[in-house]
């Protein structure tokens, strides 16, 4: 088992939508048999079955370019990598390392970083950056993490440099979830499909956080759960529920209330179990009619001429 690493940042993931989309993405392109872990390892992690890892380091730098070549985001993220393979924490020959950033950005050497993918194009790499950073009247902020590249052992340089991917092609991060739904939807269908996806990712790795783990989510289940969500989406009669379960406390204090629904209930003998789920399925549908009303997709003379038929 590898090491915990010393750049972790465990239940630091609440707010960083960023981590989310990107969470989600690896979700739904994983092999089935794969985990992604959200803020375990790294911003993401992706474990696959035969041991392998991609760890994913998640930019948002919209005043400026983090990929710029002394960019201490760029560079502090690859830092950050090589003092975990120096003390162990990350196996080097098991691990791909990715660098996501938004909004889209370049820079000439992390694109050369990019690139590299044989010993000749590693060796002009090193020479690239040797070049630039002794032409400068003075060392960059991130020289530390430079040296440290610079000064890696030569077989694990070029081992590292050859499995280091950056990408900046998004205006934001949810794009790259959106980009991945077919041509037969519908513009509003994928950005329904987008934000469900991305939720239900949020909801699953934050339980699990909250339970004192690591917010580890299978992707074949995950994978699964979408899909039949957007089999509901392409159905014309038929609204998908989009809110959130309702808290135990919120159903313990409707069904304490005793509304008509549960007195009816009570008088069939149902028993509580059901007369519960009755109550829970009460808030969700109310709360469902609030959101389908604020997408559009009902209006108030809908839910008259409904309950009329009922």
């Amino acid at each position: 088992a590898s090491k915990p690493s010393t750049h972790m940042a465990a239940g630091q993931y609440l707010g960083y939508s960023e981590q989310e989309a990107r969470f989600c993405y690896h979700l739904l392109v994983s092999p089935d048999d794969a985990q992604v872990i959200m803020e375990g390892e790294d911003d993401v992690a992706v474990r696959f079955a035969n041991g392998d890892k991609i760890l994913e380091q998640v930019k948002s730098a919209t005043k400026h370019n983090a990929l710029s070549d002394w960019s201490n985001d760029l560079w502090k993220t690859i830092g950050n990598w090589i003092a975990d393979i120096e003390s162990g924490a990350i196996d080097l020959h098991r691990t791909q390392f990715r660098l996501y950033v938004t909004p889209s950005q370049s820079g000439e050497i992390a694109v050369s970083i990019h690139t590299t993918n044989d010993e000749q194009s590693a060796k002009e790499l090193e020479k690239l950056i040797r070049e630039r950073r002794d032409a400068l009247p003075r060392k960059p902020n991130c020289n530390k993490h430079i040296e440290a590249l610079l000064g890696f052992d030569k077989n694990k340089f070029l081992e590292f440099v050859t499995r280091v991917s950056i990408e900046s092609a998004h205006a934001r991060p949810e794009h790259s979830v959106e980009n991945l739904w077919g041509p037969t939807y519908s513009k509003e269908t994928k950005q329904r499909l987008t934000n469900y996806a991305i939720g239900l990712a949020r909801e699953k790795a934050n339980a699990l956080i909250k339970l004192g783990g690591e917010g580890i989510v299978g992707a074949s289940s995950f994978k699964k759960e979408i899909q039949l969500f957007a089999a509901r989406l392409n159905l014309p009669t038929y609204l998908a529920s989009m809110s959130p379960e309702p808290t135990t406390v919120a159903v313990v204090s409707v069904h304490a209330q005793r509304p008509v629904f549960v007195r009816q209930l009570e008088i069939i003998g149902i028993g509580q179990d059901q007369e519960v789920r009755a109550v829970a399925d009460y808030l969700r549908a109310s709360a469902d009619k609030t959101i389908w009303a604020e997408e559009g997709d009902i209006v108030q003379s809908d839910l008259d001429d409904w309950e009329t038929t009922l």
